[in-house]
């Protein structure tokens, strides 16, 4: 009776296709709207979003994938940090700024032996030490989420393209021309690192320039739409989803 309306979905969502529960199922969690927290989901609600995971665990093998390379701002998160946050403020915007769909994928993939990088373009480059920004400001949103299970695990590739377009700069950090606009460069050493090739690398990413010049450089990749962060959504509607 206190559940209202989750009783019938909990009763019903076993009848549903598997990638059509992902999509509903994190669709309610992710709800602003929704009147329960996750961890008081009904039992069987849970255990559907459970197989509905694992289903996509299993096409990201069918198509070979190996490696989940994750951006930060708007994939990761929920809200943008505008490349850097201010010390002060560093706690409001973690406050509950991680897309529940990434909270849920993260340590499955993980479990399941991919590897898992972050590609982002929030840059330290010459940020006042009243900021955090960069790799500095994705490992405390990692700690603050996960603790420090997963620091050693995941790469993280901050480089923000503007600033290394002078020849000073980009020869610095080991370049020989300037860094591309998108997120060539970040793949490039992630596939490096893992000794993987593209098509063995997937990028989830809000910016559909940096998911299309991953394409055209024999990527896979996901289109996060909205830019309020990681849903379901967008891995049932993308060509790895529907495979």
């Amino acid at each position: 009776q206190e559940l209202g309306g989750w009783s019938r979905i909990a009763s019903s969502v076993d009848i549903i296709p598997a990638c059509l529960q992902l999509h509903i199922i994190c669709g309610i969690c992710q709800s602003p709207a929704s009147p329960l927290p996750k961890a008081l989901l009904p039992t069987s609600l849970r255990r559907s979003k459970s197989a509905a995971m694992e289903n996509l665990i299993q096409a990201f093998r069918r198509k070979g994938i190996k490696a989940v390379v994750f951006d930060f701002d708007c994939t990761i998160t929920l809200k943008h940090s505008g490349g850097r946050v201010h010390n002060d403020k560093v706690e409001s915007f973690l406050e509950k700024n991680i897309s529940p769909c990434f909270k849920e994928l993260l340590p499955l993939l993980l479990a399941n032996s991919f590897v898992v990088g972050v590609a982002t373009f929030s840059d330290d480059f010459k940020v006042p030490s009243t900021y955090l920004a960069g790799e500095h400001l994705v490992r405390r949103h990692f700690e603050h989420f996960f603790g420090k299970r997963f620091t050693e695990e995941i790469p993280i590739v901050a480089a923000f393209p503007d600033v290394y377009q002078t020849e000073s700069n980009y020869r610095a950090i080991g370049l020989d021309r300037p860094m591309p606009h998108n997120k060539e460069h970040h793949l490039g050493l992630l596939c490096s690192r893992w000794n993987l090739r593209p098509q063995e690398v997937v990028l989830i990413d809000d910016d559909y320039s940096n998911v299309d010049a991953a394409i055209r450089h024999g990527y896979n990749a996901i289109f996060v739409r909205e830019r309020t962060g990681l849903r379901a959504a967008d891995i049932l509607e993308s060509e790895l989803g529907r495979s």
